[in-house]
């Protein structure tokens, strides 16, 4: 049992693999259920979950599939999507914001 996991307020995105033989996906489900973030969210991966293959412990960062199946979710997390429920398509599309002081910067 993780001792104070409820104390974690940041936005959290947990992903697991169906074939993570570590940790089910049910424990990973679990814990982000406990942690005490108002913004979370669990994805699963593997076939039942319409990727293409099926996703272990490190398949969802270095998999054959993670550049077109998994980063793009982590990419519309961190640009503030968030992937709430029914959010995917609309934070896949969102624009990533431009630093003003990186905008202004002279060549």
């Amino acid at each position: 049992t993780l001792v104070g996991f409820d104390d974690i307020t940041t936005p959290l995105l947990a992903i697991g693999g169906e074939d993570d033989y570590g940790i089910s996906l049910e424990t990973v489900k679990e814990l982000v259920d406990r942690a005490g973030s108002k913004v979370k969210k669990f994805v699963a991966l593997g076939k039942p979950y319409g990727q293409r293959g099926a996703y272990g412990h490190l398949t969802p960062l270095i998999g054959a599939d993670a550049a077109t199946e998994v980063y793009p979710l982590i990419s519309a997390w961190l640009a503030g999507g968030y992937l709430g429920d029914g959010d995917e398509e609309r934070a896949a599309k969102k624009p990533a914001k431009t630093s003003s002081a990186r905008a202004s910067r002279p060549n």
